[in-house]
């Protein structure tokens, strides 16, 4: 029902939900007037059959079914309580556990890329005085022959000229006598040396969680971040990152890595197709949610995703739920929730791009500016009517 999201994305399926409830209400009270309801009826008929026919297009395209290459893909779920892990596990407990059970899924099913999830390393590993752990984790990817996406904490640091003027965007550390900043990120860790890391910095921060929100414009805003464990005022990213990195057999490969939160942002991910990415990636960590329904509705927005870009999904999460999911949006194999678990996958790559993607923000425009239309209307309506009351 929902495969015209590759052209309308999710602001088309709201506007269906919104126009469809609308027209049962319509219909409802018309009945109850004794009025004529055959129009109204008759477009509740198509709005159902309508995206059962795109969706029966959709499936039987056969560009869309045309075989494409694949990539192979390991999660890593180790099931860590996010609000333990920043007290009891020390920085080479954390590293122990990935490394085990990297080590064991990568015996057993060699694949092209590692995916661990959301600060799966919490500590600053590309800073300098952690470059011993940094050279421990290349030698490990090495060993494994796949690449490795991690989420981490990263930290950057600024000199005075680069600060001068928005000192109070930064934090200072007296004892090093310099500004930094500190990012919830992710990196991609290549088995060769070509290139360093290609590090991503997340770029939509969780209000107050992560940062609040126009504390650029009124740094006194940041006394109300709300510090969850190991969480406090991130800076912002800036760039939509396009990772690289090679498979067994030599082909090159582009992903890019949204985090968490972001997978919601329908315009974000589109602009990571549009730089080439032909895959999908999600580190998440929604131990915090613990026993509610916001991991498997978080983990169902991401099918969305999907759909509108017609690319296939890997989403790794700290305690689930993990998952693989197709271009259809449909799962086809997923860890369950707090368990200790690897899984291995092939992930289809490819280079289309939809409607959507293009046009990411196309119906919430039109929305907007028929809105506008609809107001002006209105207003002049009022006016012309209050001028001949007078």
């Amino acid at each position: 029902m929902i495969q015209y999201a590759d052209v309308a994305g999710v602001w088309g399926v709201s506007f269906w939900l919104v126009f469809f409830n609308v027209t049962v209400v319509d219909i409802w009270l018309r009945v109850r007037e004794n009025r004529k309801v055959f129009v109204q009826a008759a477009v509740l008929v198509s709005m159902v059959l309508l995206p059962l026919g795109y969706a029966a297009l959709v499936f039987s395209d056969k560009q869309m079914q045309q075989e494409r290459p694949m990539v192979s893909v390991s999660l890593i779920q180790p099931n860590i309580d996010p609000f333990e892990k920043w007290k009891r596990y020390s920085s080479q407990d954390i590293m122990l556990i990935y490394f085990s059970m990297t080590d064991r899924v990568m015996l057993q099913n060699r694949a092209d890329i590692i995916l661990w999830p959301e600060t799966a390393i919490p500590f600053y590993i590309l800073d300098e005085e952690n470059r011993a752990y940094f050279e421990l984790l290349q030698a490990r990817v090495k060993q494994w022959g796949g690449a490795l996406l991690s989420g981490y904490s990263d930290i950057v640091y600024y000199s005075d000229a680069e600060v001068a003027g928005e000192e109070y965007l930064y934090k200072f550390d007296p004892e090093e006598g310099r500004y930094y900043q500190t990012f919830n990120a992710s990196m991609l860790v290549a088995t060769t040396e070509e290139k360093g890391p290609q590090v991503y910095r997340k770029m939509k921060l969780v209000p107050f969680a992560e940062r609040v929100p126009y504390m650029e414009y009124a740094p006194w805003l940041d006394n109300f971040t709300l510090s969850l464990a190991g969480i406090s005022s991130w800076g912002k990213g800036a760039d939509k990152t396009i990772m690289e990195f090679r498979t067994v057999s030599g082909e090159t490969v582009r992903t890019s890595n949204v985090i968490c939160y972001e997978s919601v942002f329908p315009n974000l991910v589109a602009g990571f197709v549009n730089r080439g990415a032909e895959f999908l990636t999600v580190v998440t960590n929604d131990g915090w949610y613990e026993k509610s329904y916001g991991p498997y509705q978080h983990a169902a927005i991401a099918r969305f995703r999907c759909i509108e870009n017609r690319r296939s999904l890997v989403r790794c999460a700290n305690t689930g739920v993990s998952q693989f999911i197709d271009k259809y949006g449909r799962v086809y194999a997923d860890i369950p929730w707090w368990e200790r678990r690897s899984l291995t996958a092939d992930v289809e790559r490819n280079d289309l791009l939809t409607f959507y993607t293009r046009n990411p923000d196309l119906v919430p425009q039109i929305a907007t500016g028929i809105s506008g239309v609809l107001l002006l209307i209105a207003f002049v309506g009022k006016w012309k009517t209050s001028g001949a009351r007078n």
